[in-house]
């Protein structure tokens, strides 16, 4: 019989290219072996700069996930500082990252709350993003008494005409 332990927030001391190479107040910076991206974290921008083989393919704060509303009213990640950044898996062939936040109007209204899986592979230059809205509002009681779950206009329902990510290419890149 073989036991094995996990242990959270352990270094990776592998010999991988796969690395954070920066991670403070205002950014994280992964670093695959082929690209840089990083991540601005106030104002927040999912893909602020990425770099490919020493090629600046985009440097923008307005990169990110967009959702415009039934309303025509198009709230973002810029607008909202994440309420967390971890890393939940990094190794070295994969790193995974779970950034949690809320989209928000520029006036700070709330739409929805989030949770963004980014996983970042070694010696490639594209990730593979999993994104999660939930409300979390309370369904609103009818005047029979049950939750109306069903209702899609409810009064604390979510209703959106698209959801997409945002990205400005830089004009000058390979």
């Amino acid at each position: 019989t073989v036991t094995y332990y996990f242990a959270n927030n352990a270094q990776n001391t592998s010999s991988s290219s796969l690395k954070i190479t920066t991670d403070d107040s205002t950014s994280m910076i992964v670093n695959t072996g082929n690209a840089a991206f990083e991540i601005s974290k106030n104002p927040f921008s999912l893909f602020k700069k990425v770099t490919v083989n020493s090629s600046v393919i985009t440097d923008s704060y307005d990169n990110g996930i967009e959702l415009k509303d039934a309303n025509g009213e198009i709230y973002n990640l810029k607008n909202s500082i994440p309420s967390s950044i971890k890393i939940i898996e990094q190794g070295p062939l994969m790193l995974t990252l779970q950034i949690d936040g809320t989209l928000k109007l520029s006036n700070s209204k709330l739409m929805s709350d989030y949770i963004l899986y980014v996983y970042f592979y070694a010696n490639k230059s594209y990730v593979k993003i999993d994104y999660t809205i939930g409300n979390h509002a309370q369904a609103m009681v009818t005047d029979t008494g049950s939750y109306d779950v069903f209702n899609y206009y409810g009064a604390n329902s979510i209703t959106f005409s698209y959801l997409t990510f945002v990205v400005s290419l830089n004009k000058n890149a390979n």
